[in-house]
């Protein structure tokens, strides 16, 4: 068992991989679709919050079910892409962070800290900014 610390330290290895795939996206892409501080957050927020909301439903309509979560994740994916696209606020590494439910405050502090100076430094560097791809 790798204990609590070791399930944190797995949860900001998938948080941190996301915020740097946002970060890619905001400045190697500038002007795409996703890098808009409004897909930016949005798909963090729509991530975070269905990731939660479908951890809670699976387990309690499973509780103690050992695939539990093998039905959480891909459902859980399923209704943020859902959500995102019906909002229009896409961002394709945010999906990730539907995975995050066991340390919710840990993903929740962390992805709005991340996701919030990235948008900023977007916003605040876009005029020297270019698209490289």
């Amino acid at each position: 068992s790798m204990g609590v610390a070791g399930q944190a330290m797995g949860q900001e290895v998938i948080i941190i991989a996301s915020l740097a795939s946002t970060a890619f996206i905001v400045f190697t892409r500038p002007g795409a679709v996703q890098a808009r501080t409004r897909h930016l957050l949005g798909g963090y927020w729509i991530s975070i919050v269905s990731g939660g909301a479908c951890a809670a439903v699976v387990l309690w309509l499973l509780p103690g079910l050992f695939f539990a979560s093998i039905v959480m994740g891909p459902a859980a994916v399923g209704v943020a892409t859902l959500l995102m696209t019906a909002t229009h606020t896409k961002h394709p590494p945010a999906i990730s962070m539907v995975l995050n439910s066991d340390h919710l405050l840990l993903v929740i502090v962390t992805a709005a800290a991340g996701s919030l100076f990235l948008a900023a430094m977007g916003r605040l560097l876009r005029p020297w900014l270019k698209d490289l791809m």
